[in-house]
Parts: C-alpha cells; structure tokens; sequence
C-alpha cells in the first residue's frame, strides 16, 4: 500500500465522518413530523447546519412545496463537489460517475415536461445553476420542446445513445416513458459499478457491499414494476437490469422477469435473500402498500448504508456511504413534506420511512 494513497483515503475518510455528524437525529425527524405546514418544515430545517445554505436566498416559509423539494435534492450533490478538487483521478471518475445521476434526473424530467406538454422549468433551471450537468447542452435541453429537441441537446453525450431506441419505440407504440427512463438509470448505474474496477481490497468490498444489495434491489423492483404495470415483454425487462450482481443471481432475476402470474412471482421472492423486504408487495393496486414497500427497501439500504460508513476501513467507501444516507435523509423530509401536503395520516409516517421510528413516536 503506498503512503499517499492511504493518507488521500483517511482524509476523505475524516470529512465524509465529520460532515455525517450534520445528519439529522429521530428527534428532529419528530419535529418536522409535527409541523402543520410545508412553510413549518421549510423554517425548522433552515434553523440546521446540515440544510441552512439552500435557503439562504429566500424566506423559507414562503417556500412552494416543489421548489422545497427541488433544493432538498440538490444538497448531495452539492456536499460531494468539494471532494472532487482533493481526490485521485479513480475516485475523482468514481464520484463524477455517482453525480451523472443528476443529469440523468433533469433529462428524465425535461423528457416528462415534453410529453406532457407543459410544465415551468424555472425550478429546473436553477438546480443547474446549482449543479451544472457535464453532459450535452444544458440550455439546450431545458429550451426542448419536443423529444427530438431533447435528443440533439445530447448528442455527443451517452445519453443521446442510450433514449435514442427507447423513445423511438415510444413513439411508434404510444407507450409511456418507463423504458426510457429505465434505460438512462440502468445506464448511470452501470457505469457507476463499472468506475470501482480500479479498487482493491477492503475499500472495493465495501463499496460493492453497498452498491450491490442495492442493485439487487432496483433489479426485483423494476422487474416487478415492468410486469406489474407496463407489461414489458421479458427480453426487454432482461435487457434493461443492472449488470452489478451481489446476491441475486442471474437465473433468478430471469425467471422473475418470466414469472407466469403473480402467485408464481411472489413465490420466487419469498426463497430470496430480499423476502422480508418484498414481503409486502400488495396484490391488489395500492399507493399506500407500494410507498411502504419503497420504504422497506431504502430501510435495508440504509442501514448497509450505515454500516459500510462505520467500518474500520478508510476509502471512498465511507464518502459514498455518508451520500447515501443523506439521500436517504432527503427522501424521508420529502415524504414527511407530502404528508403535511396533502395532510395525510401521520400515526402511519413509520410504515413510509427509511427512518426506523416506532409507531408510537410518530405522534408523540
């Protein structure tokens, strides 16, 4: 092991603990769960050191729900830039890969704003601003009026590749944007499993034990979602899953995928390593029992999550680790924020949370 490497891995290391330290506690969760209004949840998280700088141009409590949200995503993002100017060139490439996530995420709502025919890009504007993309022409494709508007902002990027069949075969179909959307993520989380090829030892078998458990996961949701509710024919769904393996073997993500009904399909689930996680799958259509079943996933996430980033080892784990419980963190705000929103029953917040709060304390 060589000295620079290691110290360049304890220094990323120290930061990604340190910056976990501003991760918000239960109690905190249990404030915001009390609020009455989105304004309410907007002004208490910009009273905390982890959320205070997105509000900084604006009074929080006059905050639309959707600009809210949009700031809250960017705030990853916007944490993991710094590492870039201090890291080697593989783990340079490794977080430039994790970040194309948020490109891939402004194409997939620009392509939703075209299909639907409307929608102000204002908000979207401004994450760029914040996070500029580092594929295609990114005044370009918020000005897009149309797929193929859309597509030419991309081109020389991998994404103009990647949609190019996917929305052809959209558009000759009528069909919906899932295909395309699923093969832009496939495609972000490829090559983000394909940059930690360069890794050795402890630090690789951290990040595939982090990156894979979730990959496995995306791959039986996805599955079940493409049969469930936009009938994709198998090959397709097969084409599209992720290449990263961990504990779900090829064989078994084929047969789920060729799963002849639903009884057969749950079967299948209940002998996997996943079963407690997909137990839940409703067999009737629920929104309720699907945001619960999300909810179960990123609660296994997060808690692998947790793990990787306490274990001994410095590395580029623990930064990618500290990123995913922040997500995780956003995730959670936001579900608290739709259900203050829509003022929803919030007894049941536990069902709907990667936060493992009792049911009890929910409203205590």
């Amino acid at each position: 092991m060589n000295t620079p490497s290691f110290g360049l891995r304890a220094a990323i290391t120290v930061k990604a603990r340190t910056l976990s330290g501003l991760l918000m506690t239960d109690g905190l969760f249990l404030e915001l769960l009390r609020c009455d209004t989105v304004g309410d949840i907007a002004r208490r998280l910009s009273e905390t050191e982890g959320y205070r700088e997105i509000f900084r141009d604006t009074h929080p409590e006059e905050l639309h729900r959707t600009d809210l949200e949009a700031r809250l995503s960017l705030v990853p993002f916007i944490r993991m830039l710094p590492f870039l100017h201090y890291v080697d060139p593989v783990r340079k490439r490794i977080l430039l890969s994790w970040k194309a996530r948020f490109d891939a995420d402004v194409i997939k709502r620009v392509l939703r704003y075209v299909q639907a025919g409307g929608g102000s890009r204002e908000i979207l504007r401004r994450m760029v601003a914040h996070v500029p993309l580092t594929s295609g022409d990114g005044d370009r494709l918020l000005a897009a009026g149309s797929t193929d508007e859309a597509l030419a902002a991309l081109s020389g990027s991998p994404f103009h590749e990647v949609l190019k069949e996917p929305l052809r075969r959209m558009h000759a179909s009528g069909g919906t944007l899932f295909s395309a959307e699923m093969a832009v993520d496939t495609f972000v989380l490829d090559a983000l499993a394909a940059s930690f090829a360069p890794l050795g030892g402890e630090e690789k078998r951290q990040v595939l034990r982090l990156f894979g458990a979730k990959a496995d996961l995306l791959n039986i949701y996805w599955i079940y979602r493409a049969r469930r509710f936009f009938g994709l024919p198998p090959e397709e769904i097969i084409g599209r899953l992720l290449r990263l393996r961990y504990r779900t073997p090829f064989r078994f993500l084929s047969a789920l995928a060729r799963a002849e009904s639903p009884e057969a399909f749950r079967s299948l689930i209940n002998s996997s390593h996943y079963a407690a996680v997909f137990s839940g799958i409703p067999t009737k259509r629920s929104a309720a029992d699907e945001t619960a079943m999300e909810a179960s996933m990123h609660r296994l996430i997060r808690r692998t999550a947790a793990n990787v980033r306490n274990c001994g080892a410095p590395g580029i784990h623990v930064v990618l680790a500290w990123l995913t419980l922040l997500e995780i963190e956003i995730r959670d705000i936001v579900t608290i924020i739709e259900d203050v929103r829509y003022r929803l029953d919030r007894s049941s917040a536990h069902r709907f949370l990667s936060r493992e709060l009792e049911a009890g304390e929910a409203t205590a």
